[in-house]
């Protein structure tokens, strides 16, 4: 169990407001789309060889990750997903 000190719940805190920070705005919400497309978050991340679907996987926790910092429910992932950005 990892200890909950004052120290790593501000870590933790700013760590959370810097990626709102910089997922803010028109800018962020492309990228994240961008990231969104790349890491494969639309189709599976099965492969017939087991590196290649491990490293979809990688990719995939890279845009989860996010996702969860940002506290993107499903609609606004779905929402991304769905909105035409200049490629």
């Amino acid at each position: 169990e990892i200890p909950m000190g004052p120290e790593l719940l501000r870590r933790l805190r700013g760590r959370k407001a810097d990626y709102q920070n910089v997922f803010a705005g028109e800018s962020g919400r492309r990228v994240l789309a961008d990231l969104y497309r790349f890491c494969h978050m639309d189709q599976p991340s099965f492969a017939t060889d087991p590196f290649v679907t491990a490293f979809n996987e990688g990719q995939r926790r890279v845009f989860l990750r996010i996702a969860g910092l940002l506290r993107l429910a499903d609609d606004d992932i779905l929402k991304l997903a769905t909105e035409k950005h200049d490629e």
